[in-house]
C-alpha cells in the first residue's frame, strides 16, 4: 500500500496535517513556548526534532510497515523503529545540548549569590539524558499513525477487493441466467409458431414479424445491466400479441399499465417468464379462461400483477423447459434487488397469482423513446 501522490487532496492534507503538528505549540501554549523558545534556545532543537519525525512517519509508511511488519518480519521492524529512535533521541539531544540552556535566574529569582562567591552562571547547558523522554511521546505517536494508516488501508483494500469479486460474480450469475433465458423463450414462442403453421394460420407470418422484433430487442437492447421501462413494456405487448395468435375465443387476456412508467429504468425480461408461464398453464381449448396482467408506478415503486386459471390438466404437462424461467427470474431478483423487491406467488381455488414489488432508482428521464 503506498499514498497516491498524484492525488491533490491527499497531498493537501498531509501538509495541513504536519503544518498543524508543528505550530501546535503556539496554537496551544503561545505564551509559554514562545518564552521559551526566545530565552532558551528551543525553537531549533524544536524544529530538527520535527524534520526527524515526520521523515520517521513515511518511512515506516511506506517502508517498515507495509514491507516488514506486514510481511511477517517483526524483529526486523522492531529493530529498525528501535534504531531510528535511538537516532532521534541522539540527533535531537545534541542539538539541544548545545542551544537548549535553561534561564536559571528565571526559574530561581531568589537564589543566594554571596558577595565573596564567585558569579554564578545565569545559562547551563540542559541535561543530556532527560531529553530522552522529550522524544518519547511523539515518537510512539508517529509510530502508531502512521503503522495505523497501512493497516486501516489494507483492510479497506481487502474488503473492496471481496466487493470487486463479488460484484463480478454476480454479473457472470446474472449473464448465465439471461442466456438461459432467451434459449427458454424461444424455445416456447417457436412451438406457438409451428403451432400456427400446422394450423395453416393467416397470422403466421405476423407472428415471425412479431418474433424477429422480440429477437431484436432480446440481442440489441439487454445488453445494458438497466433498459427503460417503457421498452420492456413494449417488449412484453409484443409478445403478448404473439401469444394471441393461438388462443381460442373462450381466453380473454387483459394487460394494463398505469403511472410513471416513461422515467424508469429496469432489469430486462423480468415479466416474460410470468406471462409466458400465464399462457402455458393458463389457457383451456374448452374451458373459459382469463389472463389479467397489470403494471403500475407509484412514485417510486413497480407493481407487477398477473393473474390466471390454472388448468389440471395443463399441470400434468411434462412439457421440456417448465419452470426454468420464473426460477431464473427469481435468482435474478435476489441478485438485483436483494433489499428492494417483494415477490409472492399464491395458488388457490384454482388461481395463479403473481404480485412483484420492486423499488425502483431515482427517476432518470429517458430520450428517444416514444409513447405507446
Amino acid at each position: 500500500m503506498t499514498m497516491n501522490f498524484s492525488n491533490k487532496t491527499t497531498w493537501l492534507i498531509h501538509i495541513v496535517a504536519w503544518i498543524l503538528y508543528m505550530l501546535s505549540p503556539i496554537l496551544f501554549l503561545p505564551n509559554i513556548f514562545l518564552e521559551t523558545a526566545l530565552r532558551n534556545g528551543f525553537l531549533i532543537p524544536k524544529l530538527i526534532e520535527d524534520i526527524l519525525i515526520i521523515i520517521f512517519f513515511y518511512a515506516n509508511y511506506l517502508y517498515y510497515t507495509p514491507k516488514l511488519l506486514r510481511n511477517g518480519s517483526q524483529l526486523k521492524f522492531w529493530i529498525y523503529i528501535i534504531l531510528w529512535f535511538i537516532g532521534i533521541c541522539v540527533i535531537y539531544s545534541s542539538i539541544s545540548f548545545f542551544f537548549m540552556k535553561p534561564d536559571l535566574k528565571m526559574m530561581m529569582p531568589n537564589l543566594p549569590n554571596p558577595k565573596n562567591a564567585l558569579p554564578f552562571p545565569q545559562r547551563l547547558p540542559l541535561p543530556f539524558f532527560p531529553l530522552f523522554f522529550r522524544v518519547i511521546p511523539v515518537f510512539v505517536f508517529a509510530t502508531l499513525i502512521s503503522s495505523l494508516i497501512v493497516i486501516i488501508q489494507d483492510r479497506l483494500s481487502i474488503r473492496e477487493q471481496k466487493q470487486s469479486i463479488l460484484l463480478e460474480k454476480i454479473a457472470s450469475e446474472l449473464e448465465v441466467l439471461k442466456l438461459q433465458i432467451s434459449p427458454h423463450f424461444l424455445f416456447n414462442t417457436l412451438n406457438n409458431i409451428r403451432w400456427l403453421a400446422r394450423q395453416k394460420s393467416e397470422n403466421t407470418e405476423e407472428a415471425i414479424v412479431k418474433l424477429s422484433t422480440l429477437l431484436r430487442y432480446i440481442l440489441y437492447e439487454t445488453k445494458s445491466e438497466k433498459v427503460p421501462l417503457l421498452k420492456e413494456i413494449r417488449n412484453l405487448e409484443d409478445f403478448i400479441s404473439l401469444q394471441k395468435m393461438r388462443l381460442a375465443e373462450r381466453t380473454t387476456v387483459d394487460f394494463k399499465y398505469s403511472g410513471d412508467i416513461k422515467n424508469h429504468q429496469i432489469e430486462p425480461l423480468l415479466f416474460i417468464p410470468f406471462v409466458e408461464n400465464a399462457f402455458k398453464y393458463g389457457v383451456h381449448n374448452e374451458q373459459q379462461s382469463k389472463i389479467e396482467i397489470s403494471i403500475e408506478v407509484l412514485d417510486n415503486k413497480l407493481i407487477f400483477k398477473i393473474k390466471n386459471n390454472v388448468f389440471a390438466d395443463n399441470q400434468n404437462s411434462n412439457e421440456e423447459g417448465s419452470g426454468i424461467g420464473i426460477k431464473n427470474v427469481e435468482q435474478r431478483l435476489k441478485l438485483i434487488y436483494p433489499e428492494t423487491h417483494q415477490l409472492k406467488i399464491t395458488e388457490n381455488a384454482g388461481i395463479y397469482e403473481v404480485n412483484l414489488e420492486i423499488i425502483l432508482e431515482n427517476k432518470t428521464p429517458q430520450s428517444g423513446v416514444g409513447g405507446l
